[in-house]
């Protein structure tokens, strides 16, 4: 029964061990001191650590894309308070984070420290940010008199390779009640023919362009130098 007990634990251990290394979410674990114990292969990309780094201070280290200053601030209040944080910050290279910190709870319920995630939520900032500025201009139409255009469902062409970002797209075009006609292209070849009107769906032009800028055939940018 111990031996059962020990490969078990050995395996346990295998599995978070490939977790930290595979994980694309950024984590950091730190001890009630605040210094780094152990974090994911994905925090590089937010502030340089290496493994001769655990056991230092968190505040030793400068994040790449953002002040941080009030992130050792923001875990000391977490580990006196145990209650969550989670905050959203923009980059200094346009990128935006999701930041989430929480105690670290052993199972007896006792507090190791804290554990701090970092999420990039740049491209749903961006779709929920240009989803909001259609509201805005659908609702300028609307001050503007042109009920009769808004009475027709709004034509719009997505350009877009990622399936969850086309189900968010919809999602907030129904919370937002625009009626609309959306057409998804995955690719720069296939908005080209939606543009033309050659896809042979035999469908209204486009009134409007949601287009990502990262797609499979090249850069969103090149296709609004072609619409030019």
């Amino acid at each position: 029964e111990h031996k059962a007990q020990n490969e078990a634990l050995t395996e346990l251990n295998d599995d978070i061990e490939n977790l930290l290394v595979t994980s694309k979410l950024g984590v950091i674990f730190l001890d009630r001191g605040l210094n780094v114990r152990r974090f994911t292969n994905s925090v590089e990309r937010y502030v340089s650590l290496r493994s001769s780094d655990r056991g230092r201070p968190l505040a030793d280290f400068a994040f790449k894309s953002f002040d941080a200053d009030w992130l050792v601030a923001a875990a000391r209040r977490v580990l006196e308070t145990l209650s969550p944080s989670e905050r959203q910050v923009k980059g200094d290279d346009g990128s935006w984070l999701r930041i989430h910190i929480a105690p670290y709870r052993t199972h007896d319920d006792s507090i190791r420290g804290v554990v701090v995630s970092l999420l990039d939520i740049t491209d749903d900032k961006r779709v929920r940010d240009d989803l909001a500025r259609y509201e805005r201009s659908m609702t300028a139409l609307v001050h503007e008199g042109d009920r009769d255009r808004l009475g027709k469902p709004l034509e719009i062409l997505l350009v877009e390779d990622e399936q969850p970002h086309v189900e968010l797209c919809r999602r907030n075009l129904e919370r937002a009640k625009i009626r609309n006609n959306l057409r998804v292209a995955s690719d720069l070849a296939q908005a080209r023919k939606a543009l033309l009107g050659e896809d042979g769906d035999d469908l209204p032009k486009p009134d409007m362009l949601l287009l990502d800028l990262q797609l499979p055939d090249g850069h969103g940018f090149s296709l609004l130098e072609w619409i030019k």
